[in-house]
C-alpha cells in the first residue's frame, strides 16, 4: 500500500538480492509531517550538540532566538539540546527543520533567528560562513525551551 501511495520505492543496491525499499521525497514529507505532530504532542527524541557563540546563545537564553540555520542538519524534530551560558542553562527542543535558500530563510524567519531585518541576520551568516551567497541551501532549525 506504501508503494501504491508513492511513499516508498523498491531498489536493489546492486550487491545484493534482496530488495530495499527507500523513502520517496512524498514519503519523507510525509514522515518529517509525523514527527512534527509527534513534537507538538509532546514527543522527544535524542539529545544533539548544538553550539552557538556566546551573543547568540544569551539571544536563545532570553527568548529572543528560537531559529538556527545550520549547512547541515543537527537532529531531527523532537531532538532536545542544551544552551549554557555564564551560569545559565536551558534546554529546548528542535520542533521543525526546513531545508531551503539563505535567501528564503532570511525572508522568513530572520525574526525567529533574532534580528529585526533580513540583512542584519545575513550580515552575521556572512561573518560565521564567509562563502555564503544567498542561493545556497541550508537547514534552518526552529525549536522552544522545555520547562522553564
Amino acid at each position: 500500500e506504501l508503494q501504491d501511495a508513492g511513499l516508498i520505492r523498491r531498489e536493489r543496491d546492486g550487491t545484493s538480492t534482496h530488495p530495499g525499499l527507500i523513502l520517496t521525497p512524498k514519503g519523507a514529507e510525509v514522515v518529517r509531517s509525523l514527527r512534527s505532530m509527534a513534537v507538538a504532542l509532546g514527543a522527544r527524541g535524542r539529545s544533539v550538540d548544538m553550539r552557538f557563540l556566546d551573543e547568540l546563545a544569551a539571544l536563545v537564553l532570553d527568548g529572543t532566538k528560537t531559529a538556527t540555520t545550520r549547512r547541515h542538519p543537527h537532529g531531527t524534530p523532537g531532538d532536545t539540546f542544551l544552551v549554557q551560558l555564564d551560569g545559565v542553562e536551558a534546554e529546548f527542543i528542535i520542533t521543525a527543520i526546513e531545508h531551503d535558500s539563505v535567501r528564503n530563510i532570511m525572508e522568513r524567519h530572520h525574526r525567529e533567528e533574532g534580528y529585526a531585518t533580513p540583512e542584519g541576520f545575513y550580515r552575521t551568516m556572512q561573518v560565521i560562513y564567509p562563502r555564503i551567497t544567498p542561493d545556497v541551501h541550508m537547514y534552518c532549525h526552529l525549536f522552544r525551551r522545555l520547562g522553564s
